[in-house]
């Protein structure tokens, strides 16, 4: 599968329907490998794209941890869209509590429940 992969891709890329500075064949992308394994320049290439993705971590978690904590504690301010009737098959109220099937009204909450999905 993925042998038939590189080799679709040599083909298209063959062919000129992908240009060049969009995604190169992968004899361009081996022999690119090769001359900068061979030049010493990969270490340094690799110190670069490492440097960048620790970058966008560094700006990117703080980010989406503040947006999820906003998400968080702001769930209910706005108006959310609810379905006039539940999925078929789907308990519209849920299971109940475990500290509430030990009860007396949480027994008759799960019997009203049983019946209704019943009846």
């Amino acid at each position: 599968m993925i042998v038939a992969l590189f080799v679709v891709w040599q083909v298209v890329s063959a062919l000129g329907w992908l240009p060049q500075d969009t995604l190169s064949s992968p004899t361009q992308v081996a022999s690119a490998a090769v001359a900068l394994v061979t030049s010493g320049d990969l270490g340094e290439a690799m110190a670069t794209s490492v440097g960048r993705v620790g970058l966008g971590l560094a700006f990117g978690i703080p980010v989406g941890l503040v947006l999820a904590l906003v998400s968080g504690l702001f769930r209910g301010a706005l108006p959310t869209r609810r379905t006039r009737r539940p999925a078929a098959g789907v308990d519209p109220t849920g299971p109940a509590p475990r500290r509430a099937r030990g009860t007396r009204r949480g027994r008759a909450a799960l019997a009203r429940c049983r019946g209704a999905r019943s009846g």
